[in-house]
């Protein structure tokens, strides 16, 4: 990101910024021109040789380049990287400094005390009973100086980011909403005291910076880019990787990155697609072992088997985000319980006894294919390598490509499943037999 363009809802109400790197890809600089008076104004940044930021400084230059300091932000680090200490000086070199030091439970903040105050909060979080990999927010305790504590509940919305605030009898204090890449809109509700600001994927907002705290790295919400480069290295086989500044793969409504390190598919949009796709395969194989012809086979299925499916692939995809960083193992133990499970439903839906030998066999098929085929990809997955074919690719030329795309991956996968379990319930087969059903499901599920 080397400029950018603010455009108002006023007509010429336009604000150009410039930025600038060092040798590392650090931001160093982002300025702009000043209102009436100062010819520009913007803002330095500093950092330590592990790439962390340390120093803040604003500025303002008038025509003759004279420059006159402003306010500034010092930040202090632990050995792990975690921010200690903030300090906020309003008018450098002239005191008043606002002081504020953290409390961490690994890379989360559970307390901050506000030196120059008196005062302090403490944050409780929580996450696996909403499906989250990460500990969500769930209450602050606000202790104003010589006050008991009052508790506030956050409310969250699909991407976890705050989206209300509520006293413990149900009071709302403050409510927020966001667009895409969590630049806070003009919010409805009460803006007095307690000053919360974790928002946007409950993390934490810096109004001196103008940049969310993520753990590993600072956002720039307003660009939709972080302060320094992707710590990870890109994959060769994953272009959208070679960006080392994007948030979410540009894709904030379907990912959000926990740290400011790795982006992870949100549990609700992966929890569709799970769905989606386990149900359309239940469809399908009912279809293709059915007796008769299409018409009949149609009429004869258990749509309840279906809801089954769709249900059971909805839980697995959800919690496909949370298995994900234990590799093969964790994909093959999901695919194992999930087919497990939808076997067992299926039986008591049907009234049909549950039989250990099938048990296991549904448990080995699910978990070979949880390890062939893995988490079903989303349309943002999809879009990358064919959206860089040509800058100018019309963007309804895009969607087409990656729904077909997408919906061929689902039918690759849901045959696969069906082919497998229609050989292995009738093992032995000749190889002709083999070859017979591997065409007939083929010819139902991908053409």
């Amino acid at each position: 990101m080397l400029q950018a363009l603010r455009v108002g809802s006023q007509p010429n109400d336009r604000q150009a910024f410039v930025y600038a790197y060092d040798a590392s890809g650090n931001r160093v600089n982002r300025n702009w021109p000043g209102p009436p008076g100062p010819n520009t104004q913007g803002k330095d940044y500093v950092y330590d040789r592990e790439g962390r930021l340390v120093v803040a400084q604003a500025y303002q230059t008038n025509h003759l380049g004279h420059r006159v300091d402003r306010d500034v932000t010092r930040l202090f680090y632990d050995g792990l990287g975690r921010r200690l200490v903030k300090e906020y000086d309003p008018k450098a070199g002239v005191g008043g400094v606002k002081r504020t030091e953290y409390a961490f439970d690994n890379l989360d903040p559970v307390t901050e005390y506000f030196i120059w105050n008196g005062q302090w909060a403490e944050f409780y979080r929580g996450g696996l009973e909403a499906f989250s990999p990460v500990p969500m927010l769930l209450a602050m305790r606000h202790f104003p100086e010589g006050e008991e504590g009052q508790t506030y509940w956050y409310h969250m919305d699909g991407r976890g980011s705050i989206g209300g605030l509520t006293k413990h009898q149900g009071q709302s204090t403050h409510n927020y909403r966001y667009d895409a890449y969590g630049q806070l809109l003009p919010a409805q509700g009460n803006w007095t005291d307690p000053h919360n600001h974790y928002t946007f994927g409950g993390k934490e907002w810096d109004e001196h910076l103008g940049l969310y705290e993520f753990g590993f790295r600072l956002y720039d919400p307003w660009t939709g880019v972080w302060l320094t480069r992707e710590p990870l290295p890109g994959e060769a086989w994953e272009p959208r990787t070679w960006h080392r500044y994007q948030y979410a793969y540009a894709s904030p409504i379907s990912y959000y990155d926990p740290y400011g390190e790795v982006p992870i598919l949100i549990p609700v949009v992966s929890g569709i697609v799970g769905g989606l796709a386990a149900g359309a395969g239940s469809l399908v194989a009912q279809i293709v072992t059915g007796q008769g012809s299409f018409a009949e086979r149609w009429q004869n299925v258990d749509w309840g088997d279906v809801a089954i499916a769709a249900g059971v692939g909805a839980v697995a995809g959800a919690l496909a985000p949370l298995v994900a960083p234990l590799g093969v193992g964790g994909a093959i133990a999901l695919g194992a319980g999930a087919n497990a499970v939808q076997y067992v439903l299926t039986q008591w839906s049907n009234n049909q006894p549950v039989r250990w030998e099938d048990l296991a066999l549904n448990a080995v098929v699910g978990g070979i294919t949880g390890r062939w085929a893995g988490p079903a990809p989303s349309l943002d997955e999809l879009a990358a390598p064919f959206a860089r074919w040509s800058p100018w690719l019309d963007q309804r030329v895009v969607e087409s490509i990656m729904t077909e795309k997408f919906l061929e991956q689902i039918s690759i996968r849901n045959f696969a499943r069906a082919w497998l379990f229609e050989v292995i319930n009738n093992w032995p087969l000749s190889w002709s037999e083999i070859v017979r059903n591997w065409h007939k499901i083929w010819r139902y599920e991908c053409e």
